[in-house]
């Protein structure tokens, strides 16, 4: 039955010995006859049980059950194989929406997070009303982006504006700082001021424009760690994505990260591996990050960085 949802469950028993009355029972609620329904799961079902005397009920039922068996149809090989795999792969969109994004234990579901929930007009109103930083932080992603588009590749850049896209101290800037400092990562800050080739290959594996998916994530952080070895932890592979890629990354460091996992329900332990899952996944599923571009061209900029602009909410300030 593709139209609606088909949810009857009916179990209908009845004995037919000689030397016993003839009883019959039915059991109509909410239960499958699996091991989840009967052990883990809460049902409601109801017990309604009579002789061949009084059978009008278990007629009725009888006649229920033989109504849906007429509407069916087989279910052979071929429709099962296609029913697996079409269940494989909506797991990931299944999970998700019961708060299951990684690995990490969870405190609340997606619809108890303030993050997740808010409409593009709150998180306007979250994002802005600290003053100069708002403006200044828009401005670095506009200039980080007009890079970017000029000058593709990373290792291309001049020093200046590598120290400004790593978040490292610069004379090219003097907004470098938002969105994640990372000055006490030295041999992140090597690897920059060394225009270590690796650097500029990872991020090659994040297009400038579209969707951004865990694949290319993945790719980007092999290349990665060829250049750090991982030593100096997420802060600063996700601050240089949310510097390419503010509208998909967020800055995750020391200064935002108890705030943000609180909001989603999640332990601070994100590594590597689970930052995909655990916080760019549940951004990608927030009310506001799917809202379209909004017609006011004064918000664009941070519609544009809006998973970058997080680092504005969560951020604590001195």
């Amino acid at each position: 039955q593709p139209n609606g949802v088909f949810h009857p469950k009916i179990y209908l028993f009845w004995n037919e010995n000689e030397w016993e009355a003839l009883k019959w029972e039915a059991l109509i609620g909410s239960a499958n006859l699996t091991v989840g329904a009967l052990t883990n799961n809460s049902e409601v079902m109801v017990l309604i049980s009579g002789t061949d005397a009084d059978s009008s009920m278990k007629e009725n039922v009888l006649t229920l059950i033989e109504d849906y068996w007429n509407k069916s149809r087989m279910v052979r090989d071929d429709d099962a194989r296609a029913y697996r795999a079409f269940w494989e792969r909506n797991q990931s969109s299944l999970r998700r929406l019961s708060g299951k994004y990684g690995k990490l234990e969870i405190s609340k579901s997606p619809i108890e997070s303030n993050v997740m929930t808010m409409t593009w007009k709150e998180f306007i109103c979250e994002v802005s009303p600290h003053e100069p930083e708002y403006g200044e932080r828009c401005e670095l992603l506009e200039l980080v982006h007009k890079n970017f588009k000029d000058t593709p590749l990373f290792g291309d850049m001049e020093i200046g504006v590598r120290r400004t896209i790593a978040g490292l101290p610069n004379k090219y800037n003097n907004n470098w700082s938002w969105f994640g400092k990372m000055q006490r990562a030295h041999i992140f800050k090597i690897a920059i001021d060394d225009n270590n080739p690796n650097i500029s290959s990872a991020l090659d594996n994040i297009p400038i424009s579209g969707p951004v998916t865990k694949g290319q994530y993945n790719a980007y952080l092999e290349e990665f760690s060829n250049a750090t070895r991982f030593i100096n932890g997420v802060a600063t592979a996700s601050r240089l994505l949310a510097m390419k890629r503010p509208d998909y990354f967020v800055c995750l460091d020391s200064k935002n990260k108890e705030g943000l996992c609180e909001s989603f329900g999640i332990a601070q332990g994100i590594n590597y591996n689970s930052y995909w899952e655990e916080i760019i996944e549940r951004i990608m599923d927030s009310v506001w990050w799917n809202e379209p571009r909004p017609n006011n061209g004064e918000d664009w900029n941070v519609w544009d960085g809006r998973a970058a602009m997080l680092d504005a909410i969560f951020y604590e300030r001195d």
